[in-house]
This record gives structure tokens, sequence and C-alpha cells, in this order.
């Protein structure tokens, strides 16, 4: 892969999102929403590979699956009018078959194509297959810590603004009752990978995002999520009694412990 195949990569990509243009306030912002957090997962992946002193053709390979990794989104918001995957499609799935489609990626080496497309079919998994070969994890974690980081951006963002305006396609459409399931406490409290099914309340995705903090996958990532206040910020704003305070204390447990060397390094 060269600097002319990341050019290309880059324009398509905005030639390609222009497709996906909505009459409606609502539908258009949701759009743009999707077009910002991937430019933003572009920056934090090259940030992250830099700190680690990749080098050039690998920060071209992580710029590409950045740029793509969120293609199907456009698509499935088009046809469904959600984000969420359990009641229309895997995102990633319709990314690849974008990207095939349009046979964006064929002037590209298998080799390099076969790694975009491995990361980004696992970048939005509850856990990284245990299958995966070293190059292939190596660039799904980079993926992964780029995608989660600004999703936290975006969700406290948000959560900070939600009186302002609602937004049930970044909820998940889910119930924004006061409250957090049981179970989702249970699995979050027992250090459980939660899954989306379990969601019942906007407060329990919450939970989910918080869970993250056992999926960060490099120091650099997890450093610069504990500087923004993500965590910190998202349990402030779950329902205050018992529950919160059993979310606050494993926090601080996880502190104690230091959970940043269980990372993988």
């Amino acid at each position: 892969m060269n600097k002319d195949n990341v050019i290309y990569f880059r324009n398509w990509f905005q030639d390609y999102t222009k497709l996906f243009e909505f009459g409606d306030e609502n539908d258009q912002r949701n759009i743009y929403l999707k077009i910002e957090h991937t430019y933003k997962v572009r920056d934090a992946i090259l940030e992250i590979g830099k700190s680690l002193n990749i080098n050039q053709q690998q920060l071209f390979l992580a710029e590409t699956m950045a740029l793509f990794h969120d293609v199907g989104r456009f698509f499935q918001y088009q046809k469904y009018k959600t984000f969420k995957d359990s009641i229309s499609e895997n995102h990633a799935e319709i990314s690849l078959r974008e990207l095939e489609r349009h046979q964006v990626m064929d002037a590209l080496m298998d080799e390099e194509k076969q790694l975009i497309e491995t990361a980004i079919l696992n970048h939005n998994t509850p856990q990284m297959s245990a299958t995966l070969d070293e190059q292939s994890r190596f660039y799904t974690a980079l993926l992964r810590d780029a995608d989660k980081s600004d999703i936290l951006r975006v969700v406290t963002s948000y959560y900070d603004k939600k009186n302002e305006r609602q937004n049930s396609t970044i909820e998940l459409e889910l119930d924004v009752k006061d409250d957090i399931s049981e179970t989702v406490l249970h699995s979050f409290l027992n250090g459980e990978i939660i899954q989306i099914d379990q969601l019942q309340y906007v407060h329990d995705f919450k939970l989910l995002q918080l869970a993250w903090v056992h999926d960060i996958n490099f120091d650099y990532t997890y450093r610069m999520i504990l500087q923004k206040q993500y965590f910190d910020k998202i349990i402030e704003t779950l329902p205050q009694g018992d529950k919160k305070q059993k979310v606050i204390d494993y926090f601080n447990s996880l502190k104690e412990k230091d959970i940043a060397t269980a990372a993988v390094r």
C-alpha cells in the first residue's frame, strides 16, 4: 500500500457518503454523526499507531481500516433507519459487502486486503476472536481501541447535552427509564462481557461502555481515555442509588488493582 492508495480511499469515502442525504434534519444529523466518527477514529488510530512507533506502511493500513470500518452504517441507516445491528444487520458485514460491491480495494495486495477485512469484521464483536494470527490481532486491537475511544467521546458529549435534544438512535432505541437492569449490573460487577441483547435501559448501555475498561489493548489508549475522564463522566450520569454506588465502588477497586497493567501491551 502506498500514499496514492490512501488518497484514493479518502476521496472514495468522501464521495460515497454524499450518496446518503436525507430531507429530514434528524436523519441527516445521524449521517453526519457517523462521518465525523469515522474521521475521529482515523485520527485516533494514527495517534495510537504513532505512539507504538509503527512504520508508514502500517499507518497507511491502519488509516484505511479506520476509514472503512463503519462504511456499512450509511446503507444500514438508509435501509433500516437504525444503527442497532440486532434489528437490522451486522454493520461490519455490510461494510465488507459495500467495499466489495464498489471494488474499492481491488488494487491492494491480497494480504493487505485480508488484514483490513479481518479488522473491520472483528472491530464490533464482544471480544476478539482467539483464532486471529498475530498480525491480524494487532491491527484489530488498534481499530477496536480507536473506535472505542471515539464512541466514548460521542456518548459522553451526548449525555452531557441530552436535555437539549434526545437522540434515540444513539441510545439504540432503549427504554429511557431511570434504572439499571439487575442482570446487566451483575455481569458488570463480575467483569463479564455484556451482550447487546442483555440491554433493556439506556443506563444498561452505559454499563456496557464502562465495561470497556477491560477491553483496552494499548497503554496509550488507556491513558488517553483516563485523561479525558470518559468513564467518570458516564458514571456521573447514572441514576442515584445503591446501583450507582456499586458501580463507583467497583471502579475504585479497579484503580486500586491498577487495571491498566492488565491491558495488552
